[in-house]
């Protein structure tokens, strides 16, 4: 009861204090029933002294978060100073408060968000019944029943054990905290109290939870907090995976935690799921893409030194641009084991389709007679013994500047090039341009292909670019069906056997008969990049006519003699097409391209300068950090040289071919930027370390790459002898 009544006293001199007005009429008429309760109960020296303690904090003035408990001490009797009408109205009085003073707060950031939020009260269907109580510590909970249960988002007896539980859970590492359920924000709060070093994203996935705690509950404190990201189901949801592919990036994603209010899962199940998954995703996709880029780190830099001449005389992939009308559809050919069942079926579409072909799948077409339209190459370490350069000689080729050279050299086809995000290839095109600091048009650049991590997903995105309003899909098995890797004919005229029994490197999918089938995680990362492409572009007609391997949800399975019967009406000639376009570069264009290559060419040495001071000042930063008296001033003038010459490394085309060769040093120091460090000394003694081993690194990529830029950018009688 003393309790009870405390809260109460508190609540309603924070209420005076802050101005809400007819609550102050309350103060003379509860101060005289203390009063008269210390007479009832004269003698209990214990309840004597807080009812003291109380009168004296109405004097003091004391603030109090939760002022909703003094509805409901007053609704549970203890304190019988309000009639049921009265206290009905200061009920609704407060509620008002608390959502007025929320919205405000809204308001100040984010009017688009207000809107949406009015739009959706108007909309929303209450699918769960939410009750708004109070916990044994004070704290505002809400009980949410679905199905005939009862779940509450707090601990409704011992939350204070709960959120101490939470806050040991997250791991001292831990820079950014995504959070599914901001509920009645309590677990929120949790998450926050002692952790303010970290950033929160906050999604909530029932609008309907969201509009009751906006209600009764002051989150404007939550919605200042510069740490706190927030996303609503039915508000700003397309923010969740802007946000996650914002945030999360190489030097993060290892220090993140993913965390789910209680009994979201069970509330939520099917938003929870996605929420959740959004994460995955974008983990999974740096994962790749980061391993990628340091599988191919060694080669992607020299393949553009020897490729980028091609610039020269070759086309870019923009100029393919809606290339198809309409009645033409797109049927991509990959090299999956199912491709041997139907391949000879696509003979009926030559001459009414464009065909695609995946690089691995040119040797079976080639042995059922079929030519394609177009192949792409993506992989930096292709085989040369899987293209027949015969067989390709005219046929167009869409590729990148980072593709094996020796493919391109014996490839004497059209090349479409694409710019896969190289630096030196945008600088190289910038300069033939003569555009300075302009930004490269859409017409004048060499186009992006946006792709999910393989050649046929690539492939796609190439169809759709092209304007394509149906593609068809072979060969796209996305598993081992059969418990093969490929087509017969690619590596191999039959290809072997895989035992696929092995649960840790082996999944089962749904297939496209309705069964099971084995697959591997990067296939079914393709397999979902699909599954998210056909939900992004709905006014698509993706047909699956692979007659094998794992099912494409949202696709429409088709036998391949079906589709082409069916899409495959119209007459198309792609190579007359082809010939009308212009190439990237004019006469002018070539001539200030060879005038920047030579400069680049003899720059090396320079560079190489350049480092060795580099390597000094570190050495001379190092030293430094041993000194625990060192002053600041010799540290900043040392830090000033160090940022001089980064600076100049940063923007130098010598020093970013060579750093794209060094993705595993760049890896170790970029994923080790936040770790923590317990003094000023420490951290500069890493910082020395770790940019003495990547300057030395550097040295050595740019020594390796210095004949290659002679041999390759020089023009004759103008290259120079190399130095030791």
């Amino acid at each position: 009861m003393t309790e009870k009544i405390i809260h109460v006293c508190e609540t309603i001199n924070s209420s005076i204090e802050q101005g809400v007005g007819e609550l102050s009429v309350l103060l003379p008429d509860l101060t005289n029933r203390i009063l008269q309760v210390m007479e009832q109960n004269k003698g209990n020296l214990e309840f004597e002294n807080d009812c003291i303690e109380i009168l004296n904090d109405i004097n003091n003035g004391i603030s109090n978060r939760d002022k909703v408990l003094l509805i409901d001490a007053l609704e549970s009797g203890l304190i019988n100073v309000l009639d049921g009408k009265c206290i009905k109205k200061e009920k609704h009085f407060k509620k008002e408060n608390f959502e007025r003073k929320n919205f405000e707060k809204i308001r100040e950031f984010e009017n688009k968000c207000l809107g949406n939020i009015e739009e959706t009260k108007k909309h929303y269907k209450e699918e769960l019944e939410i009750k708004v109580k109070q916990a044994k510590t004070g704290n505002t909970i809400f009980q949410v029943r679905k199905n005939e249960q009862e779940f509450y988002l707090s601990g409704k007896y011992n939350l204070a054990g709960t959120l101490s539980c939470l806050r040991t859970e997250i791991e001292a590492k831990t820079k950014i905290v995504f959070l599914i359920g901001l509920g009645d924000t309590n677990f929120v709060r949790g998450v926050l109290e002692g952790n303010r070093d970290k950033f929160v994203v906050i999604y909530e996935p029932s609008f309907q939870i969201f509009n009751t705690m906006i209600k009764n509950i002051d989150v404007s404190d939550l919605l200042d907090n510069r740490n706190v990201g927030l996303v609503i189901n039915g508000v700003n949801k397309e923010e969740w995976i802007n946000i996650i592919n914002t945030v999360v990036v190489v030097e993060n994603y290892t220090l993140l935690q993913v965390l789910i209010s209680p009994n979201y899962e069970y509330i939520c199940e099917e938003e929870t799921k996605w929420a959740v998954k959004a994460i995955k995703d974008r983990v999974n996709q740096i994962t790749v893409e980061w391993n990628t880029t340091r599988y191919f780190q060694d080669i992607n830099e020299i393949n553009v030194i020897r490729n980028i001449k091609f610039m020269k005389t070759e086309y870019t992939l923009n100029r393919l641009e809606n290339l198809c009308n309409d009645n033409v559809p797109c049927i991509i050919v990959s090299a999956g084991p199912s491709l041997n069942k139907n391949i000879n079926d696509l003979k009926r579409a030559v001459g009414h389709a464009c065909i695609i072909a995946c690089d691995t799948a040119l040797k079976p077409l080639k042995k059922a007679g079929i030519k394609p339209d177009f192949f792409l190459i993506v992989d930096p370490r292709k085989p040369e013994t899987l293209i027949d350069f015969e067989f390709v000689q005219d046929i167009p080729a869409v590729v990148h500047f980072s593709v094996p050279n020796y493919i391109l050299e014996k490839h004497k086809g059209k090349k479409f090039f694409y710019w896969d995000g190289d630096n030196f290839v945008y600088n190289a095109l910038v300069h033939a341009k003569d555009l300075g600091h302009k930004a490269i048009s859409y017409e004048e650049s060499l186009g992006i292909l946006p792709t999910g991590g393989s050649v046929a997903t690539s492939a796609f995105s190439f169809a759709c670019g092209m304007g394509a309003k149906t593609i068809i899909l072979i060969g796209q098995d996305l598993a081992y069906t059969d418990d093969k890797t490929y087509a017969d004919g690619t590596f191999k005229d039959k290809m072997d056997k895989v035992d696929t029994s092995s649960e840790n490197n082996y999944i089962e999918v749904e297939s496209i008969d309705g069964g099971k089938v084995k697959t591997i995680y990067n296939l079914k990362m393709y397999l979902e990049w699909f599954e998210d492409q056909i939900q992004k572009y709905p006014n698509i007609n993706v047909i699956d006519a692979t007659e094998g391997g794992a099912l494409i949800h949202g696709s429409k399975v088709m036998p391949l003699q079906q589709a082409i019967q069916k899409e495959c009406l119209a007459e198309w000639n792609a190579k007359e097409a082809v010939e009308r376009m212009p190439k990237l570069l004019d006469k002018e264009d070539v001539e200030r391209l060879d005038e920047y290559l030579q400069k680049v060419s003899e720059n090396a040495e320079e560079v190489k300068d350049k480092i060795k001071d580099g390597i000094k000042s570190y050495k001379r930063l190092l030293s430094l950090s041993k000194n625990k008296n060192v002053t600041n001033k010799k540290i900043k003038q040392v830090l000033k040289n160090i940022k001089k010459i980064n600076n100049y490394l940063d923007s130098n085309e010598v020093s970013l071919l060579a750093t794209g060769c060094l993705q595993d040093i760049e890896y170790s120091i970029r994923t080790g930027m936040y770790a923590y460090k317990d003094s000023i000394n420490d951290e500069l003694n890493e910082v020395a370390k770790n940019g003495i081993s990547y300057l030395e690194k550097l040295y050595a990529m740019v020594a390796l790459l210095e004949p290659e830029l002679k041999k390759n950018f020089c023009q004759e009688d103008n290259c120079g002898e190399l130095k030791e």
